[in-house]
């Protein structure tokens, strides 16, 4: 019965530590590639995107999501 309430506190407490993640506004995330003159670099840093798409780094999500 421990080790039922133990699991169920460790999962409440990741839950609600990745819902603020979740949560953000993508302008908050993508707030410096609003400017639309600014280019994207063709680093390869892959950015899991809120529409199930990976994208190759965070400036092509913000570009395709704006």
């Amino acid at each position: 019965m421990k080790a039922t309430g133990a699991l169920v506190l460790l999962s409440l407490l990741l839950l609600s530590f990745f819902s603020d993640v979740a949560g953000q506004d993508i302008e908050e995330i993508c707030r410096e590639f609003v400017n639309r003159s600014v280019y994207c670099t063709r680093e390869s840093n892959p950015h899991c995107g809120t529409d199930g798409i990976t994208y190759g780094n965070k400036c092509a999500f913000c570009k395709a999501v704006l």
